[in-house]
């Protein structure tokens, strides 16, 4: 059960989805990988194409700065949330990162672009 989802709540209401929505951007942005998870496979919701805030932000715009990388390592390779994808300000979830996750996000948008020459 996660701790910004009670179990008690039914995800057919209204209520409950947008608290649904809620919980799970919390989560991203403090770097809670047991909560985005418990949502992601308790969900028929893609997460890995839905926008979140004013921003339209990606879970992994929301999970960069969190310093969790294996919160990242789960959006990119569970998820494929897409590392290349620009929010409304026109930033890549690598510019809301630092230190690890920014590693790790350089690595996985770097063999992207070498993917796409690789194998086109």
């Amino acid at each position: 059960v996660s701790k910004f989802f009670p179990q008690e709540m039914t995800p057919t209401s209204s209520r409950s989805k947008a608290l649904a929505l809620f919980s799970i951007m919390i989560a991203a942005r403090e770097g809670d990988l047991e909560s985005v998870m418990y949502h992601v496979y308790h969900s028929t919701k893609n997460y890995a194409q839905e926008r979140f805030g004013p921003f339209d932000m990606t879970l992994l715009h929301l999970a960069a700065s969190s310093e969790n990388t294996k919160l990242m390592e789960f959006l990119l390779e569970y998820l494929e949330v897409d590392p290349f994808i620009k929010d409304s300000k026109q930033k890549l979830p690598v510019d809301y990162a630092s230190s690890g996750c920014k590693t790790l996000l350089l690595r996985k948008m770097n063999w992207e672009s070498r993917k796409g020459i690789l194998y086109t």
